[in-house]
């Protein structure tokens, strides 16, 4: 967002010349009043769009304030270049393992060991030692539900010798033992399962918003390259003031939507640092 008003403030400079260049050219006859009315109009939407993004910038700031316990005013900002360069790690792949530190997989964890059954064992058959990264198939998981019920019946067979009348107990509390057994182990598929889509879904959008970035970068430097052959081509007559103001929006357009896409991707890395439970350091 801090970028906009950098990209406004350039458009406006630029619009505010060109403004300037046609009502002398419609004082020399090589103009007309309506040229100057669309000059004009362009760069009042441009004045405008300022405004609204600024009224953004404080909406931000002041919510930023109320979290830090601080009054309205405006935030010191640091050096944001640097900060949009995400780790090349997440291009490459993160170990699954990271997903460990998340607060639901720790749940379903203590759940498996309150059931009974074996924690490392479920890591292994849902979580298993793989790469994340944003071309990952869900088929390279194989959450087979790994129930070892002998562990169980150790525990229970082990009371045989007790008198008659307490079998029917140590059987009741076998099968209680190994149905909590099968419902954590599912609680903790499903978590798991969850939790590898979330991180595999938000390195994706990482990937495809830094390409589509690079690709409207592109746009933008082609779009500034027809702006510059569009005024070359009005002052020799070759082409008209509407075709000026459509190349300067469309300018301004590809701008906005570059740093519209710069912050998708940022909040997806904000994702995926939650989705990994804290982070890939």
């Amino acid at each position: 967002m801090d970028f906009e008003p950098e990209v406004l403030q350039r458009n406006i400079a630029l619009q505010q010349n060109e403004l300037e260049l046609i009502k002398v050219q419609k004082e020399a006859g090589r103009a007309t009043e309506l040229a100057v009315k669309q000059f004009s109009a362009q760069l009042m939407r441009t004045k405008s769009l300022e405004y609204e993004i600024g009224q953004q910038i404080i909406v931000a700031e002041n919510q930023l304030n109320v979290i830090t316990g601080s009054f309205p005013g405006t935030i010191v900002r640091s050096n944001f270049s640097d900060q949009l360069k995400l780790p090349a790690v997440l291009t490459a792949g993160l170990p699954s393992s990271l997903l460990n530190r998340r607060p639901d997989i720790l749940f379903a964890e203590w759940q498996l060991q309150a059931a009974g059954a074996d924690v490392n064992a479920a890591r292994a058959a849902f979580l298993p030692q793989l790469t994340i990264t944003p071309y990952i198939g869900m088929s390279a998981f194989n959450p087979r539900l790994l129930i070892s019920p002998e562990s169980i019946a150790v525990g229970a067979l082990s009371g045989l010798m007790a008198p008659v009348f307490q079998q029917k107990q140590i059987q009741a509390a076998y099968q209680i033992s190994l149905a909590n057994n099968k419902v954590a182990y599912y609680e903790y598929e499903k978590v798991a399962l969850r939790a590898v889509q979330e991180a595999v879904t938000d390195m994706k959008a990482i990937d495809n918003l830094r390409n589509s970035i690079d690709l409207k970068a592109q746009e933008t430097n082609e779009l500034k390259e027809g702006l510059k052959v569009a005024g070359d081509l009005y002052n020799s007559g070759f082409a008209t003031y509407l075709e000026i103001i459509t190349a300067q929006r469309n300018v301004l357009d590809a701008e906005l939507q570059q740093i519209i896409l710069m912050n998708q991707m940022m909040l997806a890395a904000v994702d995926l640092y939650r989705s990994l439970g804290g982070g890939w350091e």
